[in-house]
């Protein structure tokens, strides 16, 4: 490889999905250039089904964090070492040869709904690269990543508008809908607002609406339990449950002010 490579993920380490759950895991590939090396493409390839050597369900999404280059495709094909085997190959391709010199920041990244079972998955990679733009050739390297058991979890706790094209935000107008969301595989959630004693949602599903929006700086404190409804427990001595918490701040531009005097 004339490139060099550095692996970040979320969850660290990737996570296995719970039965019944489809959380998903980013694969993001951050590439370097320790010399002047050219490159055209890369090919990355994942194992995709439901064992312990795949990483995904299904085919991933893919991205790529500058559009100097693009997703030209995500195919699923037979493993040509292992025909039992499917591979998600993606493809990204340089758009211009005035960018094959990799002197900017250049991330290749991939998403996938994980499986249930803990083990090793093979991350492939192949640069099309060389040190003139005339003569580049392939040249492949493999990278074991692992899977871990489902580690309870709570992130990404966002405000959005109710849009078509939802964009996370902390500054809302008054009164405008606010779309509360988060990612987590927790099993029950209870969200409140600063000052509240009740909570404003209980319930199972990670995300809540704000129909009316809000008037003032509000701060919501969310917590996550792997649980049923807890509404109805009667706790034997020695028993506590475990919580997971976030908080938010969202601010309104032209927030309802009320006098002390």
């Amino acid at each position: 490889m004339l490139l060099e490579y550095r692996f970040s993920t979320l969850p660290a380490p990737v996570q296995v999905n719970p039965v019944g759950l489809r959380g998903t895991a980013r694969i993001n590939l951050a590439v370097f250039n320790p010399g002047k090396v050219y490159c055209a493409q890369f090919l990355v390839s994942v194992p995709v089904g439901p064992a312990e050597s795949d990483f995904c369900l299904e085919a991933p999404t893919a991205s790529v964090n500058t559009s100097k280059w693009t997703v030209a495709s995500v195919q699923i094909v037979s493993n040509p070492d292992d025909p039992g085997q499917q591979l998600a190959v993606v493809t990204f391709n340089c758009r211009d040869q005035a960018d094959y010199l990799i002197d900017y920041s250049l991330v290749l990244s991939i998403t996938g709904v994980t499986n249930t079972l803990a083990g090793t998955f093979a991350y492939a990679t192949q640069e099309r690269s060389g040190t003139s733009p005339n003569g580049l050739t392939p040249k492949n390297f493999t990278h074991n990543l692992d899977k871990q058991d489902a580690v309870f979890t709570l992130r990404n706790f966002i405000a959005t508008t109710v849009d078509a094209h939802t964009v996370p935000a902390t500054r809302f107008a008054n009164g405008q809908q606010v779309r509360l969301s988060w990612e987590s595989n927790g099993t029950w959630f209870q969200l409140y607002a600063k000052g509240d004693a009740a909570p404003i949602y209980a319930g199972p599903a990670t995300s809540h609406t704000l129909t009316g929006g809000l008037t003032a700086d509000t701060q919501f404190i969310l917590m996550a339990s792997v649980t049923g409804n807890p509404g109805q427990d009667s706790p034997s001595p020695g028993y506590a449950p475990i919580f997971l918490f976030d908080a938010l701040n969202v601010v309104i531009a032209d927030p309802d002010l009320t006098p002390r005097t």
